[in-house]
């Protein structure tokens, strides 16, 4: 399926970078499990992988004083990220 990436620096100056899926099946309403490691969705049981992807991405971002927000609303799967954005001096 077709990810749709943007980025844009929001009003109180945080880097947001967000990534949307468009899935084949509704999802379920336990969005928050998935970034839990192992956990996969019911859909993708029968797929390769160990559940670990989106449990590591909410590490490094956490790891870089960012914020991971995961949102699912029927078929439409929604990741946000946001950073302090630097000075450079």
């Amino acid at each position: 399926t077709r990810v749709y990436i943007s980025g844009h620096k929001s009003e109180n100056g945080t880097i947001e970078l967000v990534f949307k899926n468009i899935s084949r099946e509704e999802l379920g309403e336990n969005s928050q499990e998935l970034s839990q490691r192992f956990k996969r969705g019911d859909l993708s049981r029968n797929t390769t992988g160990s559940g670990l992807g989106l449990a590591i991405a909410q590490s490094i971002v956490e790891a870089h004083e960012g914020r991971f927000l995961l949102e699912t609303d029927g078929d439409l799967f929604k990741v946000t990220l946001s950073f302090p954005s630097l000075e450079l001096e």
